[in-house]
């Protein structure tokens, strides 16, 4: 599969771009080795779906339900007319988007939400796990890795923020 930049780039500040109800209490860009995860924290459940689901639907998009988090990859895959293989179109700086409830912070939901954006990284940049081949092609260290080193750098940006209290039990907020 091909993958190719997307024409038109996400803004560096979504606050100015689709925040309209000027609703974000913490927008972050997070470094992933060369890529970008953009963190976006909400103060109340309904704001967050609000915004997911309506303010930025080429951005983001998707319906959530009861979601308490979502990750988007930024990933379009599209086979134009007349052409064989399959065209990933991605975004030149980020490679997800991680929205987060205040409320509802705790591990479980950072971790379950940085597995989802080690999955975009990892079908982002191709990687090869050098255990791949060691033992019967261990492919969960393509995502265990980062979603490790994301978890870690989500709680920190959380932490600087006064968002985080490690010592908090559960997902429940503060």
């Amino acid at each position: 599969m091909k993958v190719v930049c997307s024409k038109r780039a996400l803004p560096k500040v979504w606050a100015k771009s689709y925040d309209r109800d000027k609703v974000l209490l913490l927008e972050k860009d997070i470094r992933f080795k060369s890529l970008y995860l953009k963190l976006l924290v909400f103060p109340t459940c309904k704001a967050f779906r609000h915004f997911w689901d309506n303010a930025a639907p080429t951005a983001v998009g998707g319906k959530l339900g009861m979601a308490l988090g979502a990750v988007n990859s930024l990933q379009y895959e599209a086979r134009p007319p007349g052409v064989f293989r399959r065209i990933m179109e991605v975004d030149r700086r980020y490679f997800a988007v991680m929205g987060l409830v205040r409320g509802h912070l705790g591990m479980e939901i950072v971790t379950h939400e940085s597995v989802h954006a080690a999955y975009a990284y990892a079908k982002r940049t191709g990687a090869r796990s050098p255990w791949a081949d060691a033992v019967d092609g261990l492919d969960e260290e393509l995502v265990c890795y980062p979603a490790g080193g994301i978890a870690r750098l989500v709680v920190n940006a959380l932490s600087k923020a006064g968002m985080y209290k490690s010592n908090r039990i559960g997902s429940g907020g503060i």
